[in-house]
């Protein structure tokens, strides 16, 4: 595996990335459809284990199936996670019942992140959240009793593992199966808001529209997924400094890369490549979700996409972002091999001549790939 991955890396530093861009979509258009139609030995195994439980997945088997085409070794580790049925309610928030609709429910699962929970519930506060659902995972660092104190919150808990089995993303799938098991709980035909601990939904104009104008504007346009780039921020001095109070890390890490990014089609999604990582790093690896949804019970929410896949494809260029603050402090977060930046490494700052300052959110603008035209007609609706 580490000699693959090996491999894998000197592979992206050499190859053009418009050559890289191209194979990689042509492969997703060769794979799907050998999982499709069972040719390779984990395709077949998976359609055997979903057709076993066709009656836990009736709902969504299509997204299911569509899930096993993709990504096969993911569909298992749902299907699993979703039947064992893990995820304890711990209390429903006295909010939920008074639920408007024109508001997104937040999702969230977390562990031991105090620091940046406590900036992630104020934030999502600040622009018009109301209802929120978090997962603790077994928490030992005060995360959950905080949670368990805030009356806008619907707290759940499993404890299920998930860095045990984060390797190829199954730990994220597992996590998805957790929001599965919340939305059974808090219904659908209804908008939530999925977003990990250290990620900020954000879009142009968002201090005087907030969340319920923009999900209005995008009812009225016929949009139920948002497509979102995770725009990694990072400070203008050095890399990994700390930051005292709640939300002193978003102040110091500020800055954001306007003109690195590249949207690559594959089979099933869009994918947005580029930003610091590949600057420093040659780092490939996709930068893009879907947080928004309006969510119905045949849809399942992935980790980069969602299924059925033809939601991935409603927007053809970003019409939101997430602030990504993954590039943090070494001894708050314990965080190792951020885009292959270790802290002994000699890349000391992200900062470049294309770096932009977020002062508001305006400054979005910028970014080389949004959808101008999409937020000419949002900023201007009335």
């Amino acid at each position: 595996m580490k000699i693959t991955k090996k491999i894998s890396r000197f592979i992206n530093r050499i190859m053009p990335v418009k050559l890289m861009l191209f194979l990689r979509s042509v492969m997703s258009y060769i794979v799907y459809p050998m999982n499709k139609f069972g040719l390779t030995p984990k395709s077949i195994s998976i359609k055997k284990k979903i057709v076993r439980n066709i009656e836990l997945a009736s709902d969504f088997k299509v997204a299911l199936s569509q899930m096993a085409n993709t990504k096969p070794s993911q569909a298992s580790y749902f299907i699993d996670s979703y039947k064992a049925k893990s995820v304890e309610t711990i209390r429903m928030s006295k909010f939920i019942s008074s639920y408007e609709g024109e508001y997104p429910i937040l999702l969230c699962y977390v562990k031991n992140d105090l620091i940046r929970i406590k900036a992630h519930i104020d934030y999502y506060r600040r622009i018009g959240i109301k209802y929120f659902a978090y997962v603790d995972n077994m928490s030992t660092d005060g995360t959950f009793e905080f949670l368990n104190n805030q009356e806008d919150v619907s707290l759940f808990r499993t404890n299920e593992q998930y860095m045990l089995t984060a390797k190829g993303g199954i730990g994220g799938i597992i996590g998805r199966s957790w929001l599965r098991q919340i939305s059974d709980i808090m219904g659908y035909d209804k908008w939530y808001l999925n977003v990990d601990a250290d990620e900020f939904f954000i879009y142009p104009g968002i201090e005087n529209k907030p969340i319920n104008k923009y999900v209005n504007f995008l009812e009225r346009n016929n949009i139920e997924s948002a497509f979102a780039p995770m725009l990694d921020m990072y400070p203008r001095e050095r890399l990994f400094i700390g930051s005292s109070g709640n939300d002193g890390f978003m102040k110091d890490y500020c800055y954001f890369d306007t003109d690195t990014y590249i949207i690559q089609t594959v089979k099933t999604h869009r994918w947005v490549r580029g930003g610091p990582r590949r600057r420093l790093s040659k780092h490939f690896g996709g930068l893009s979700k879907y947080p928004l949804n309006k969510l119905s019970k045949d849809k399942v929410l992935g980790v980069h996409l969602n299924y059925p896949i033809k939601t991935n494809f409603e927007c053809a260029f970003p019409i939101g972002f997430l602030l990504h603050y993954k590039i943090m402090d070494y001894s708050l977060y314990n965080e190792t091999n951020i885009m292959q930046v270790e802290k002994k490494s000699n890349i000391e700052s992200c900062y470049y001549n294309g770096s932009k300052k977020l002062n508001s959110s305006m400054d979005l603008m910028n970014v080389n790939i949004i959808d101008k035209s999409f937020f000419d007609k949002f900023l201007s609706d009335i």
